[in-house]
């Protein structure tokens, strides 16, 4: 017996070949199933018990292969169809005829073999490539949605993380930042022992004595009469301690204790009055205290800047001078200058040039810290605190929007999973159909041309 080997999408240009097929056999196959679509239909019509499980299995939308043909031929032979004789012996059923007929058609010019042919290289050409791609993009959709998960999840912890480091620097913890407003109070009493140390500071210095021979050389040397003026609240706070603080802008639960302490913890609580006769006494604490208050370094932005350049100016002539005393020869020619000159410059002892730079320098240190500024800003400012309300507001909302976005990724994860599902249920259908296709062609063509016949399929 003959080996023949085909390429599956070959079959139909080999049986042209060989004038198996006529060129018109697509035409002729199209009329023939729709007469076999029609035949389908008007035996559904039919009371035929026997063959009514087989027609059920079979789709209108689907085209009925010649095997189907032979299994309903064969149904109704065995039903009361069947049974219908003409006297000769043969089928005197219409319903049995009809189909004989169909099939005859079919035979009789190779139809059959060239719808299973051309319904076998469809299904590699297109529907399978089709449902391929499909299936990598619903996986590549998957992975997306995937990492789009893992970047949300990371998302929500990384502001979480930032939620609670913000309030730990105010002195709480995440939890506690639903009450924002009492968070900042207690952010707001890191403030006394920060002016004590200021305080402190100012007062084991020798600041005031500087400010005065400063303020006098520059009068003198340079005739700069705002000089007294650009140091006037450094001097204030050297002389009087002026760290009164306003502490309006905060609302939310408070207490008479904590805004004594606040004031007493500094030293100079003389200085300010609490008038607590307009004190809303709500219950768990006091709503909103009055604090009789007057302009100071923390109600006043303009008046912290004007220290912390005044101490700048003292700390730039402190240098200069530090350079005239290491520098024998400079300030010889110093001294020979101008013997007032050289009067106020000695008023203020070299000895102490180098010890009150380093005593300024700390200070300055003092007022530049970041803490420092932050807590005056948002007891004097409105905006400052709004600033802080609204950095929480955006992780806050940043959650949100991811969790959202994280419930609409798994929706998404799992309606594509469905989908995958069904997609990879289809492509088992189609190789399940190319391979059953096969063999019903090698069949017909084995038992057409008495050989031995191999179509080769690409990889399903």
């Amino acid at each position: 017996m003959t080996d023949i080997n085909i390429d599956a999408k070959e079959v139909i240009e080999w049986l042209r070949q060989r004038r198996k097929v006529k060129e018109t056999w697509s035409q002729t196959l199209r009329v023939l199933r729709n007469k076999s679509k029609a035949f389908l239909e008007s035996l559904k019509k039919k009371d035929i018990p026997e063959v009514a499980p087989l027609v059920a299995k079979f789709s209108s939308d689907k085209p009925l292969l010649y095997s189907d043909l032979q299994d309903l031929h064969n149904a109704l032979v065995k039903s009361k169809e069947g049974e219908k004789k003409t006297f000769f012996g043969g089928y005197a059923s219409e319903t049995i005829k009809e189909l004989s007929a169909i099939m005859k058609l079919m035979d009789r010019e190779f139809v059959h073999a060239a719808g299973l042919a051309y319904d076998m290289s469809q299904m590699l050409t297109f529907d399978l490539p089709a449902v391929k791609r499909q299936l990598k993009s619903l996986n590549a959709e998957i992975a997306d949605s995937k990492n789009k998960l893992g970047f949300f999840e990371s998302s929500i912890a990384s502001a979480k993380r930032e939620i609670a480091a913000r309030a730990a620097k105010l002195g709480g913890t995440a939890d506690a930042t639903s009450q924002l407003n009492h968070l900042f109070e207690i952010y707001a009493a890191r403030l006394p022992s920060k002016l004590q140390t200021i305080v402190q500071a100012m007062n084991n210095s020798n600041c005031k004595a500087l400010i005065e021979n400063y303020v006098a050389f520059s009068m003198f040397s340079n005739d700069d009469k705002e000089a007294p003026k650009r140091l006037e609240q450094l001097r204030r706070l050297c002389e009087e301690g002026d760290l009164i603080v306003g502490l309006q802008g905060l609302e939310g639960p408070a207490n008479e204790e904590f805004y004594r302490a606040f004031i007493a913890e500094r030293g100079f609580g003389a200085e300010t009055e609490i008038d607590t006769s307009d004190w809303d006494v709500a219950e768990g604490g006091i709503a909103q205290p009055t604090v009789a208050k007057k302009e100071s370094l923390l109600t006043s932005r303009e008046k912290r800047e004007a220290v912390k350049d005044a101490i700048a100016e003292l700390v730039c002539f402190l240098r200069a001078r530090t350079y005239e005393t290491e520098n024998e020869k400079a300030a010889s020619a110093k001294l020979s200058s101008s013997p007032e000159k050289d009067q106020l410059l000695l008023s203020f002892p070299p000895e102490k040039v180098a010890e009150s730079l380093s005593e300024l320098l700390k200070i300055q240190t003092l007022f530049e810290d970041p803490e420092f500024n932050d807590i005056c800003l948002l007891l004097e400012d409105e905006y400052s605190k709004s600033l802080k309300i609204l950095d929480f507001e955006k992780l806050r909302f940043l959650i949100q929007k991811n969790e959202k976005n994280i419930v609409d990724c798994q929706k998404a994860i799992v309606a594509n999973e469905e989908e995958k599902i069904e997609v990879e249920k289809k492509q088992k259908k189609i190789k399940r159909e190319v391979v059953q296709y096969k063999n019903f062609l090698v069949s017909i063509l084995e038992s057409k041309f008495n050989a031995k016949f191999t179509i080769n399929l690409p990889p399903l």
